[in-house]
């Protein structure tokens, strides 16, 4: 038998540990434990200084939380590596600042699975590496009220509703309470409509109950999510930020970044998370793709003294905004999808705007992109991580590009 210390938590999580020089990963192993191999297998782990208890009876199974093994301190600490892994790819080095991570319990939205197996119905997350599915009464991550309404949403769903497909549910707890969001379920069915009114008023907080097309199927109240003061329209299909803890981290790394401009660009702007937070002191234009997510910041209901947000529907990957037009903000605040925004950046590059605030939630596509604006003569200043989905392996960012 073979015993080795693991040295390390590689980019995916898993341990990292070298046996004759050859570098092996430990699955579920914390730095500071010690793997016990036979014949290159794992047969035991021995728990180091860096290992954290258990804090949900679903972690192994469940894919979410792969990280929850490991300590607070080594946690956040780890979340800088994805990134750092991401610049060095693309030749890029960055002061990379301590990660700022949600508290337990705070994720205010969460998608459940339906799905029935072996004549038994499941309900919760999918499991790690497999196609079945966690069957949830607990988390240590969502919300408790979220997680309150699983017994109810198992009992909407029966096997006449969930046989032919995988029924989902995408709850998001709102300003008016709780708003959900059914797909896979054939929500034609007259049966399935009155379903959902009694499953509504099983659910003292529910406000509204949809398809996945926006069809209201239910509601008592219109829902809506306050953003730097203002109330804007919830769309069954739009982003919004995991948590309210995370939400107010990025706004305050924009805001820091932005300084005293006065006018300032929001590409991809979403319901307006940054918009809103940056029109208390500045002209805003917003550009954003989502047609749904437009209607609403339209409807949003602005407070007096706040400064103008002008709204753009635009495809912002078929039509970029051309250097020409980006020269006529001081500033441009930038959150694209997990593809990230390529052709959006190689016009950025070639744009003269003073400062950028780059907001990403994937480092990969972050690094590449932030390629090709060190390359148009920007300087890339300091890295925030912004941990909100608990002991997993995602991690957002926002990055502070200025001109050299």
């Amino acid at each position: 038998m073979t015993s080795v210390c693991v040295a390390e938590l590689g980019a995916r999580g898993d341990g990292i540990a070298d046996i004759d020089g050859r570098r092996v990963y430990v699955p579920g192993a914390a730095p500071g434990d010690i793997a016990y191999f036979e014949d290159d297998k794992l047969v035991r782990l021995d728990p180091g200084p860096e290992r954290a208890e258990m804090r949900c009876p679903h972690y192994g199974p469940c894919g979410g939380c792969n990280l929850q093994h490991v300590s607070d301190e080594t946690y956040a600490t780890w979340l800088k590596t994805p990134i750092r892994s991401a610049l060095a790819q693309h030749g890029l080095d960055a002061d990379i600042l301590p990660a700022i991570v949600s508290p337990p319990q705070s994720r205010r939205r969460a998608t459940f699975v339906a799905r029935w197996s072996g004549g038994r119905l499941q309900v919760g997350f999918s499991a790690a590496r497999s196609h079945h599915t966690v069957d949830l009464d607990a988390c240590a991550t969502i919300s408790a009220e979220i997680v309150a309404d699983i017994p109810a949403f198992r009992r909407f769903i029966d096997k006449d509703l969930a046989k032919k497909a995988d029924g989902r549910a995408h709850l998001t707890q709102t300003d008016q309470g709780l708003a959900i969001t059914l797909s896979g379920i054939d929500v034609d069915d007259v049966t399935v409509r009155l379903e959902a009114a009694a499953l509504a008023e099983r659910l003292p907080d529910c406000c509204s109950i949809s398809d996945a097309d926006g069809e209201i199927l239910w509601q008592a109240q219109l829902p809506t999510i306050t953003l730097s003061g203002v109330r804007v329209p919830l769309p069954s299909s739009a982003f919004l930020q995991a948590t309210k803890d995370g939400e107010t981290a990025l706004i305050n790394c924009v805001k820091t970044l932005m300084g005293d401009a006065k006018r300032i660009a929001d590409i991809f702007s979403g319901l307006g998370t940054f918009s809103y937070a940056l029109a208390h002191k500045a002209r805003v234009d917003a550009f954003e793709g989502s047609g749904a997510a437009i209607s609403a910041m339209q409807r949003a209901q602005r407070p007096k003294g706040m400064k103008s947000v002008t709204l753009h529907h635009r495809d912002l990957f078929r039509r970029p905004l051309a250097a020409d037009e980006l020269r006529t903000f001081e500033a441009v605040v930038i959150d694209p999808p997990r593809a990230g925004a390529k052709a959006q950046s190689t016009n950025l590059a070639n744009a003269n705007v003073d400062i950028i605030a780059a907001v990403s939630c994937n480092p990969a596509t972050f690094a590449r992109d932030a390629r090709l604006l060190v390359d148009g003569g920007y300087s890339l200043g300091a890295i925030q991580p912004v941990g909100q989905f608990l002991w997993s392996t995602h991690v957002e960012l926002v990055a502070g590009f200025s001109r050299r």
